[in-house]
C-alpha cells in the first residue's frame, strides 16, 4: 500500500551498500491547535529512491550551521506500519520511494 504525506526530516544514516534509514516526524493531523506528528524510520534503497540526494544536500547544509536543524518535505512510501517498542511507545516504519523537499509557497 503506498502512503504520502508531509514530514519533518530529522536524519539520514547508511546501514551499509546501496540502504539506509530516515528518520521522519509525519504530520498527522491537528489535536485543538496543536499540530500532531507520528515518529516513522523509514528504510530506503539508495538507489530506487527519487529525489534522496537533493533532500540530503539540502539536509547537509542546513546542518552545517546548525547539528539539530531540520528539513520540511514530502514523502512517499510502500507498506508504512505501526509496531509498540518499548511496551509503551507506537513508532511507524516502511519502505521510503521518494522524497522531496517541501517549500513555504506548498505549506
Amino acid at each position: 500500500m503506498n502512503s504520502r504525506g508531509c514530514a519533518i526530516l530529522k536524519r539520514i544514516s547508511y546501514k551499509g551498500t546501496g540502504v539506509g534509514v530516515a528518520t521522519l516526524s509525519i504530520l498527522a493531523g491537528k489535536n485543538k491547535d496543536k499540530a500532531r506528528y507520528l515518529d516513522a524510520m523509514l528504510n530506503f534503497n539508495i538507489v530506487k529512491c527519487e529525489g534522496l540526494q537533493n533532500v540530503e544536500f539540502e539536509l547537509k547544509r542546513k546542518q552545517a550551521n546548525d547539528v539539530k536543524a531540520t528539513l520540511l518535505v514530502d514523502f512517499e512510501s510502500l507498506n508504512l506500519h505501526a509496531y509498540i517498542s518499548n511496551d509503551k511507545f507506537v513508532n511507524y516504519s516502511g519502505l521510503l520511494t521518494s522524497l522531496s523537499v517541501r517549500t513555504k509557497a506548498e505549506v
